[in-house]
């Protein structure tokens, strides 16, 4: 199913409930795997303060695609991913010469240290972060590029391609009519 964004909220439709994530313990309850290709780090307004006191959330534009638990596939153009995710993802994208980043997470809610009322996200990537460039494949391939003092294409008759010769045409046919 392709949707607005993926979020866990989406993806569970519900956010974990802490009963389950408690019960879990430390292994962690499962959520979500996703997989994706980041192009760009977005940025939207929040009614909620991100861990720098902001009122933004921070999301990816790329190509993404998501299951839950149940197996329920979603897809999307734009993810908003817990922050320690979305943080190695942007890291990455900020490298020179990086036009996007691979990845594949599994997202596990485990209880929180500091707040037995809540949780908190850990993920165990099962596809290491990749940043490439789209040329990079295509200039492996590519030829050495010619000296600047030599010609790129052969010269003589040989360079350009003579049109084909067109047959000649036969003399056409007059019908006979029938009376």
């Amino acid at each position: 199913m392709f949707v607005r964004k993926i979020t866990v909220k989406q993806v569970c439709a519900a956010n974990p409930d802490i009963v389950a994530v408690r019960a879990a313990g430390d292994a962690g309850l499962f959520v979500m795997r996703v997989l994706g290709k980041a192009e760009q780090i977005i940025s939207r307004d929040s009614p909620y303060e991100n861990g720098e006191g902001e009122k933004r959330s921070y999301g990816l534009k790329g190509q993404f695609i998501a299951w839950n638990p149940a197996q329920a596939q979603y897809e999307s153009v734009t993810a908003f991913l817990p922050g320690a995710i979305h943080d190695a993802i942007a890291f990455k994208l900020k490298e020179p010469e990086t036009e996007e980043v691979e990845f594949g997470f599994d997202i596990y809610a485990i209880p929180s240290p500091r707040d037995p009322n809540k949780y908190e996200f850990a993920s165990k990537p099962f596809v290491q972060l990749q940043a490439s460039n789209p040329f990079e494949h295509l200039l492996k391939l590519a030829p050495a590029i010619p000296a600047g003092n030599q010609p790129s294409l052969p010269m003589g008759d040989s360079a350009t391609p003579k049109p084909a010769e067109k047959p000649a045409k036969a003399p056409a046919k007059k019908s006979a009519k029938k009376r």
